[in-house]
């Protein structure tokens, strides 16, 4: 579940996974619910976006539909060249959500 609002005492700030990135050209949408602070959501948003991003190279291309022939529908690195690595998506998130915390501490009244 990615919603920080059903429990108080409880804060999801971890990447984005179990969903192969192979699934997105049989998706018509996908929907994250962040209904609070934006920063208890930076996270998983920021991981949702390298999860889209790692698969746009191989949807524009009609012969490289996204999946392939025995892959797994988990996180995944596929044969032509998108992946996705959960781990890899935190520690980016995480570099970009230190350096947004550090800008909004050097502006004026932050």
């Amino acid at each position: 579940l990615y919603a920080n609002d059903y429990d108080c005492r409880r804060v999801f700030l971890g990447p984005y996974t179990g969903r192969a990135p192979g699934l997105m050209p049989r998706l018509r949408g996908l929907l994250l619910n962040p209904n609070c602070e934006l920063q208890a959501n930076f996270i998983p948003i920021h991981t949702l976006g390298s999860w889209f991003q790692s698969e746009l190279g191989s949807c524009a291309h009609p012969d490289h539909a996204g999946t392939w022939p025995g892959t797994p529908l988990g996180d995944t690195h596929s044969p032509r060249g998108g992946s996705y690595d959960p781990q890899e998506a935190l520690e980016l998130a995480l570099l970009d959500w230190v350096a947004e915390i550090n800008q909004q501490a050097l502006e004026p009244g932050g």
